[in-house]
């Protein structure tokens, strides 16, 4: 059982209304989406979550979401889903796809495309829940002729169908930090680095930054990875003072600290 499943069956209090998950699919071609196509993306990944009945007008259809085994029946979100006849802004795209490292072909692949999806998932429960019923139903609709990328806008992010694919059934945490999380890094001419993550506000925690590390980027990025993950799926529970670490002997301070980048927002500072 991957990640995005454990997530979906663990046992957890419900906590207030989160915000909604988007995604955009870039096609290359009009694919409209219907019920029945959602429908059977999920049956083939034996979803633990099921659709209620449906409604669409004007390429948009909305289904309630429904929970198929710990509470069969019960409604848990909502969800949208439309098919948008232009393309992405290139705007928007082409710095996603510059930053790109686990897919170079990004900008090639994707510049051509005609139209895009949106994919709206609204869950009354964590925001964790709602990211897994969201990589769900995209991956269900993947399989879709004409399918080339998606976009996780609230990140900056793109990926390829294969690398969305991938991480549904990966044992690893951090693997929904992969498909929500930008990790922005900035090397200085003192031989420092700094890393800033986009994308943790969305599951109702604040952004990580370490500040002018010199520790190897490729140390910073794993850890900063991690810690992403562990906020991902046990929500806010770092307090300022805290401390992480891979071992009961590594004691990593983290601070709740002024950013270092946007003006007014706090920040996990992590001190490595």
């Amino acid at each position: 059982m991957g990640f995005i499943s454990n997530i979906l069956g663990r046992k957890g209090a419900s906590q207030p209304e989160t915000k909604p998950f988007l995604v955009m699919v870039a096609l290359s071609a009009s694919v409209p989406i219907t019920e029945g196509l959602v429908r059977k993306g999920l049956d083939e990944l034996g979803s633990p979550t099921s659709l209620g009945d449906g409604s669409g007008k004007d390429g948009t259809l909305s289904c309630t979401i429904l929970d198929s085994t710990q509470r069969p029946g019960q409604q848990i979100g909502t969800m949208a889903l439309s098919l948008m006849p232009a393309p992405i802004p290139w705007m928007e795209l082409e710095s996603a796809c510059a930053r790109s490292w686990h897919w170079p072909e990004a900008a090639a692949v994707l510049q051509p495309h005609t139209r895009h999806w949106v994919i709206y998932v609204h869950a009354k429960s964590d925001p964790g829940y709602a990211s897994a019923i969201a990589v769900r139903i995209t991956c269900g609709l993947l399989g879709q002729p004409g399918v080339l990328g998606i976009y996780v806008g609230s990140a900056g992010l793109v990926h390829s169908p294969e690398f969305w694919r991938a991480n549904l059934d990966s044992e690893e945490n951090a693997c929904a930090a992969d498909l929500w999380v930008h990790f922005a890094m900035e090397a200085f001419p003192d031989g420092t680095t700094s890393l800033r993550t986009q994308g943790l506000v969305n599951f109702g925690v604040m952004e990580i930054e370490m500040v002018h590390s010199r520790k190897p980027y490729e140390e910073m990025y794993e850890r900063a990875r991690e810690l992403a993950g562990y906020l991902i799926y046990e929500g806010p529970v770092l307090a300022d003072g805290h401390t992480v670490g891979r071992t009961v002997d590594e004691k990593i301070i983290v601070r709740h600290e002024p950013s270092a980048y946007v003006p007014n927002e706090m920040v996990h500072r992590i001190y490595v």
